[in-house]
């Protein structure tokens, strides 16, 4: 898993913000372009590597001729159990994942490193937040300062993600702003936050449209047991996550949701490297022009991790 951070912050002072491509081994995976200079804009891609142990992130100039920058970059070997395993078949040879979101419901604050340790960024969600709309009652803020029985799995959300989330009553819908389509998998997780709830108190169904099931949640027991549901599918514009009351049951609570994962699946494969000098020609540049069009970083594996 490969991210590189931009913050511009108008350190040139150009009359118009920038855009540029980023490109893993020779395959642009993202277009850099940002809608606010004050705010940071990142692109984490998760791929199998094509050369031994190296791996090389690129910065290439698009039509606008924009230079290309980078703030940090953040490059780690994803250990197995990082992802439910309907989710990590998908991601064979020469496909790659884009993050598009990971959200910390009822979070008031970014959730990174060291409270996750693979340094994922699982951005807030409010009440408020326009991911979410409910049909009757307003969404509402959970916390638990002291989860019970804390345990650490493998790819989970850390406490800090899992110790809060949004309910509402009798039901909850999380909607995506997205206009285009694609395929993409999902990790979406629940845990129980109320002491007082038992395994009746809080049932509800899961439903998202393209998926053939409608999935019976129960968040019950406290963190120690939180569920995750993981699923592979196309996103068309306006999907979004329906969770409603079981009314067959004696459930008394509403749906809830503590974190979620979204990644959008390539279309188009990575460009077969054939061996490690076409990845070194692309960091030695011919002319200056070319030096200033293009730039290249090598991510040796054995040493970020030693």
């Amino acid at each position: 898993m490969i991210r590189g951070t931009f913050f511009y912050g108008s350190y040139d002072n150009a009359t118009k913000l920038p855009s540029f491509q980023m490109a893993i081994d020779g395959t642009v995976v993202a277009n850099v372009t940002f809608d606010n200079p004050t705010i940071f804009v990142y692109h984490e891609i998760s791929f199998m590597t094509q050369l031994n142990n190296v791996t090389y992130l690129c910065l290439l100039r698009d039509s606008s001729n924009s230079v290309p920058f980078i703030s940090a970059i953040s490059f780690w070997s994803v250990p197995d159990g990082l992802w439910n395993a309907n989710v990590a078949a998908v991601l064979g040879e020469g496909v790659y994942f884009k993050t598009k979101y990971r959200l910390n419901f009822g979070g008031n604050d970014l959730v990174r490193h060291p409270d996750d340790a693979f340094d994922r960024y699982w951005f807030p969600t409010a009440a408020n937040s326009t991911f979410l709309q409910s049909t009757i009652s307003p969404v509402q803020r959970l916390t638990a300062s002291s989860p019970e029985d804390v345990v650490v799995i493998v790819g989970k959300p850390p406490e800090a993600v899992m110790d809060t989330a949004l309910t509402s009553s009798p039901d909850m819908t999380i909607s995506f702003p997205d206009t285009y389509s694609y395929q993409y998998a999902l990790s979406f997780y629940i845990a129980e936050l109320d002491p007082t709830a038992n395994a009746t108190s809080q049932q509800f169904y899961f439903f998202v449209p393209g998926d053939a099931n409608i999935h019976l949640l129960n968040p019950f027991p406290m963190f120690s047991g939180h569920y995750s549901l993981s699923l592979y599918y196309t996103l068309t514009p306006g999907s979004g996550i329906h969770m409603y009351e079981d009314k067959n049951s004696s459930s008394t609570m509403g749906p809830l949701a503590n974190a979620l994962e979204l990644f959008e699946i390539s279309t188009n494969h990575m460009a077969r490297l054939t061996n490690n000098q076409d990845g070194d020609t692309q960091t030695t540049p011919k002319s200056l022009d070319e030096l200033f069009s293009c730039f290249c970083i090598a991510c040796h594996t054995w040493k970020l991790f030693t």
